[in-house]
């Protein structure tokens, strides 16, 4: 995570945004990612996945 996070700003992207599976918004979170809102899921009708951005400075 973090050499992903490394490279996307060594390249000048200021901030990385997903999608993440509920399981591992904590994972994301531990990384220094926010729950910046919600996004209804492409394959499981009902299923809301937490949007989250990192900042990369």
């Amino acid at each position: 995570m973090r050499h992903a996070l490394s490279s996307a700003a060594d390249r000048g992207f200021r901030s990385l945004v997903l999608d993440a599976d509920p399981g591992a918004e904590p994972f994301y979170a531990a990384h220094g990612a926010e729950r910046i809102g919600s996004a209804a899921s492409g394959s499981i009708p009902g299923r809301m996945l937490p949007h989250m951005r990192f900042d990369l400075g």
